[in-house]
C-alpha cells in the first residue's frame, strides 16, 4: 500500500507545487479537487480530514493567477 502523507506533508507539497509553479511563469492553473484525499472515501486509500480543503484553499489563493477547480468523474454505485 503506498504512503499515506500527513495533512502537514501534503500541504507542504501543495505549497511547494504552487511556488515552483509560479517561479516556472504559469499564468493559469487548473486544478482537479481530488475529494477521494478524506479518510474513509470508498475510493481513496488516505486517511485526511475533509477541513484540508479549507487549507489548501487557502494555498491556492495566495498564487495569484487564475484558478479552474475541476471536480471530475464521480463514483457509480450499482446493487446487483
Amino acid at each position: 500500500m503506498a504512503h499515506s502523507p500527513s495533512s502537514k506533508e501534503f500541504l507542504t507539497a501543495v505549497d511547494q507545487l504552487m511556488k515552483k509553479s509560479l517561479d516556472f511563469g504559469c499564468a493559469a492553473m487548473v486544478v482537479s479537487v481530488g475529494y477521494d484525499i478524506i479518510m474513509d472515501d470508498p475510493h481513496g486509500g488516505w486517511n485526511l480530514q475533509p477541513s484540508i480543503f479549507e487549507e489548501i484553499g487557502q494555498i491556492l489563493t495566495q498564487a495569484s493567477m487564475p484558478l479552474c477547480l475541476v471536480q471530475e468523474g464521480g463514483y457509480l454505485y450499482c446493487s446487483i
